[in-house]
């Protein structure tokens, strides 16, 4: 196994944590994401007001 310490791919790794944290989120409010470009225009509206 190659461990990369290349700073590219520990950001790519935080993105991928990222969407899967705000794919769960969306999934507990009950909010379909077919593609992960969608998560955030479909769960911002989903959202309650302040």
């Amino acid at each position: 196994m190659i461990v990369s310490t290349d700073r590219h791919d520990s950001r790519n790794r935080s993105g991928i944590v990222a969407v899967s944290i705000l794919r769960n989120f969306a999934l507990d409010l009950g909010v379909r994401i077919d593609h992960d470009c969608d998560i955030l225009t479909r769960l911002l509206p989903a959202l309650p007001p302040d």
